[in-house]
Order: C-alpha cells, then sequence, then structure tokens
C-alpha cells in the first residue's frame, strides 16, 4: 500500500531544508522480489537523500529460513541496482528473536520505547534508537516517533552519498 501522503511531505520537507528518505513495510506474505520491484516503482530516488530503511515489524506464518530469504532479496536486489546497503529498522525484541546473526553486516535502526538505550544480541551497527512514538514537535498536531543517533553515528552516516 502507498502512502498517498508521501509525495507531499518529500515536497513540503524539501521546502523546509530537511533531509527526505523513503522506507519500505515489509509483508512476509509477498515475495522480496515483489516488494522491491513495488519499491522502485514508487520511490524515485533522485528525490531522495537519506538511505532508504527496510522497517521489519511482522514474522509471518513461513519458515524462519524462507522469512530471512525473502529479506534478503529486498536488501540484495536494491544492493545490485543502487550500490550501497539499505537500514534495516526493527524493534530490539524483533532483533533477537528473528534478526540476530542473520543480517549482521547492515546498519540498524532499533526501537525500545524507553529511556535506556537498547542492547541487541548482536554485533550490529545501530546507526538510530527510536525511543518513543510519543514526542511533540513545534508545528505538528499530534504525537510522533523520535529518534536520536547512536554509537558515533550522526546524519552523515545515513545521507545517499551522490
Amino acid at each position: 500500500v502507498f502512502d498517498n501522503t508521501f509525495l507531499f511531505n518529500v515536497r513540503e520537507a524539501r521546502k523546509y531544508g530537511v533531509p527526505v528518505g523513503a522506507y519500505h513495510f515489509f509483508r512476509p506474505s509477498v515475495s522480496g522480489e515483489e516488494q522491491l520491484k513495488f519499491f522502485l516503482e514508487n520511490v524515485d530516488m533522485k528525490t531522495q537523500d537519506l538511505i532508504p530503511m527496510l522497517d521489519i515489524e511482522i514474522r509471518g506464518k513461513a519458515s524462519l529460513p524462507v522469512f530471512h530469504k525473502q529479506i534478503r532479496a529486498w536488501l540484495e536486489g536494491f544492493e545490485k541496482i543502487y550500490h550501497y546497503k539499505p537500514i534495516i529498522y526493527a524493534s530490539v525484541n524483533f532483533y533477537n528473536k528473528y534478526l540476530a546473526g542473520y543480517f549482521d553486516d547492515y546498519k540498524y535502526m532499533v526501537a525500545k520505547y524507553s529511556e535506556e538505550i537498547p542492547t541487541p544480541d548482536g554485533p550490529i551497527k545501530m546507526v538510530m534508537w527510536q525511543y518513543t512514538a510519543n514526542g511533540r514537535v513545534d508545528g505538528i498536531r499530534g504525537a510522533v516517533d523520535q529518534s536520536r543517533f547512536c554509537d558515533g553515528f550522526d546524519l552523515k552516516d545515513i545521507l545517499i552519498k551522490k
């Protein structure tokens, strides 16, 4: 499902000098190749500033090896086209349970809504930590996700090198 506010949000962010990036919500019931095709048809990477994220939050009913194969198809397909690795987004619990040891050569944005920095069960490069879904930002109505860089990473580490 395509977010019908995506293009508007990209345009408005650019108007105010905010770097933009897209993410794809991974659906384990659809092949990784089909999902990558959908992403590529809907996101013009020339308009993006930030490395895209593959948001993995749902395990599905397939075996763990099939689940990993579908994720790898999306990741490697993207890398083959753009020659850099996307970032993986997952909660710390989801990472520990389903991803630890399988995709540890990728950068991660890890979600854990708490005041304590998450400690994943693997040697991952944790670029960002999403610490709340209830943040407040002037000019935005309602709650917003808030994140911070960690492990010595900063904005330059998630910018697409052009």
